[in-house]
């Protein structure tokens, strides 16, 4: 199997473009979708862990998941 990874990268940016986010969701949505920490989120957007967390737990919220396993999965579907 020959995996592109920047192939998937492209296409989850795109996707993560086209979700019904606020802007600073889809910014720290895309840190946690490579796997940055909370603390790492905050400090390379200077807020604090709980703004972080409270941006995850609504993005959550409105994508209808419950866990960061269903967030990927949102994002990696249909890949080739």
């Amino acid at each position: 199997m020959n995996v592109n990874v920047e192939k998937i990268r492209s296409d989850v940016h795109e996707k993560i473009e086209n979700l019904n986010l606020t802007r600073r969701e889809k910014e720290i949505l895309s840190y946690w979708a490579l796997n940055l920490t909370y603390k790492q989120i905050a400090d390379l957007l200077n807020i604090s862990n709980k703004t972080v967390r409270t941006h995850i737990s609504n993005i959550y919220s409105k994508l209808g998941i419950n866990s960061k396993n269903m967030l990927l999965l949102l994002l990696l579907e249909n890949q080739e």
